[in-house]
């Protein structure tokens, strides 16, 4: 190597970089760097305070393999690494493993390695875990602290969404949100689009167009009650929009259930609105005589005194009558005071003829094959005292065997089971008798026999 002694390296060797200074000399104006002589541009340029290379270039770390920093298009940063793209970064958005590799992505916290973990070979995302049971796991930390705490306004909380769209359908929803202190959970049927919890008048569900169904839980923190709502409708709506639900049951603070009305006064009230049909209905079938119906233990210990079982009230509420304990006789019995009643005369009836008109019959019922002796059939008694039957000769109803049940289908939106249409069966609608209104006849029939006995004893 020549020395340098007396000489420049400006006039004695050849220049290798050549940097522009027609900028203005400035810290901020970027120059481009050239070749020694002036004739190529590389990708670098040079300020005072600023480097910067040209647009789409990129920058290696590895003496110009596969992992660099690259501005792909404008305003949009890459970082490969290993020839995979790790890193993406926009204006508007920020991804992480772009090619979808299996690489795994981890936040660690100050005592927690794993305080955020997205599992990328296994698709799962761990909060203080590594995340390998559900597409979701999370870890509590510290004894006696929550796991989750959702702190929302007084008007929202949160929601959950688990879709499983096939064909712009999404087998359930599941929301999760606060109003007025009360925490509700609700879904819906295959709601086409999204659902939406809000309550105003009363609690509101997404449904779909083809079951026009949805349903909400409501925990109340304020009254301390937990409510269900639901609603239907005959008519198909727009799919995704909400409805107003109706609430069908409540358990409030004290244990008290409702049905049908949202502040029960008994420890269990079933309010009905609907016409020719009943508020409750029991089973326990099984072609065994053995199987019961209601069990009540009420009353004293010894019997004693009077004792209602069941009390019944007309529309309004008065008294019609009940079925009692009366200090050990168990009685059928009816409202009969005289402030219930008006234009009181003596009967016109002819007590012993009607008795005498009744046909006491022995018969043998059809289905069980029982034997009955001295009975009466409740269409020839109703030619004699018509008062003293119910119903009308040869009248049917239809039972449901089963109600109808809408298809069923996995995750996956794969049939697994099929529709059952409704199942009914026609059944006899009986005539009936009422035996407690044949006592007046049989008190009438006694008395004109005792005036004839009295006549005769006095003849």
């Amino acid at each position: 190597m020549a020395a340098l002694t007396g000489q420049t390296i400006g006039t004695s060797y050849e220049q290798l970089l050549h940097v522009d200074t027609d900028g203005g000399g400035n810290s901020t104006t970027l120059v481009p760097v050239k070749d020694g002589d002036n004739g190529t541009t590389f990708s670098l340029e040079l300020a005072t305070t600023s480097i910067a290379i040209g647009a789409t270039h990129k920058l290696y770390f590895d003496g110009g393999g596969d992992t660099y920093i690259q501005e792909s298009s404008a305003n949009v940063l890459d970082l490969f690494v290993g020839g995979s793209e790790v890193f993406n970064c926009s204006s508007g958005l920020i991804t992480f493993n772009q090619d979808s590799e299996d690489r795994d992505f981890r936040i660690e916290s100050n005592g927690q390695a794993n305080m955020f973990f997205v599992n990328g070979g296994d698709d799962r995302i761990g909060i203080g875990t590594i995340g390998t049971n559900g597409v979701l796991e999370v870890k509590g930390q510290a004894a006696n602290e929550p796991v989750i705490s959702v702190d929302g306004s007084s008007t929202n909380g949160f929601s959950l969404l688990a879709d499983n769209y096939t064909t712009g359908e999404s087998l359930m929803t599941l929301g999760i949100s606060y109003s007025s202190g009360a925490a509700v959970l609700s879904s819906t049927v295959k709601p086409d689009a999204a659902a939406t919890y809000t309550h105003a008048d009363g609690w509101e569900s997404s449904m779909d167009g083809v079951s026009n169904k949805g349903s909400a839980v409501v925990v109340d923190g304020i009254d301390g009650s937990i409510s269900f709502w639901n609603g239907t409708s005959a008519a198909a709506n727009t799919p995704g929009t909400t409805r107003a639900l109706e609430e069908c049951m409540r358990v409030d603070h004290t244990g008290y259930i409702g049905i049908g009305l949202s502040n029960p006064t008994a420890r269990l009230q079933v309010y009905e609105t609907g016409g020719a049909d009943y508020a409750m209905k029991m089973s326990n079938t099984g072609n065994n005589a053995d199987r019961g119906g209601i069990y009540q233990q009420i009353g004293a210990n010894d019997g004693s005194g009077t004792t209602y079982y069941i009390l019944g009230a007309d529309g309004d509420g008065s008294t019609v009558g009940h079925l009692s304990n009366i200090s050990g006789t168990f009685a059928t019995v009816d409202s009969s005071d005289i402030r219930l009643k008006e234009d009181v005369v003596d009967t016109s009836i002819n007590g012993l003829n009607l008795v005498n008109a009744m046909k006491v019959r022995d018969f043998k019922w059809k289905k069980s094959g029982d034997t009955s002796t001295a009975g009466f059939i409740a269409n020839e008694l109703k030619e004699v005292f018509p008062s003293a039957v119910t119903g009308t000769a040869d009248a049917t109803f239809e039972y449901v065997v089963s109600e109808a049940v809408d298809a069923k289908y996995d995750i996956d939106g794969n049939l697994v089971e099929a529709a059952q249409a409704e199942v009914t069966r026609t059944e006899i609608d009986p005539m009936c008798i009422a035996r407690d209104t044949l006592v007046p006849v049989l008190v009438k029939a006694v008395q004109e026999l005792a005036a004839k006995v009295t006549a005769l004893e006095n003849a």
